[in-house]
């Protein structure tokens, strides 16, 4: 039963396995960073809208 079409599947889906989880840790790292600088970006934005509302007198 040890076959070498059967090992060559075997080794074929080993690769394809590991190139969907480096794949699949691109995307988690870039979503990450997206959303770390989003909220960068929206605590920017509540900082200067309080102290525009502060100057203003609301």
């Amino acid at each position: 039963m040890d076959e070498p079409w059967m090992e060559a599947v075997m080794g074929s889906t080993v690769v394809v396995g590991t190139v969907v989880l480096v794949i699949a840790t691109i995307f988690m790292i870039s979503h990450y960073r997206r959303e770390h600088r989003r909220k960068q970006l929206l605590r920017q934005v509540d900082d200067y809208s309080q102290r525009y509302q502060r100057g203003r007198g609301f």
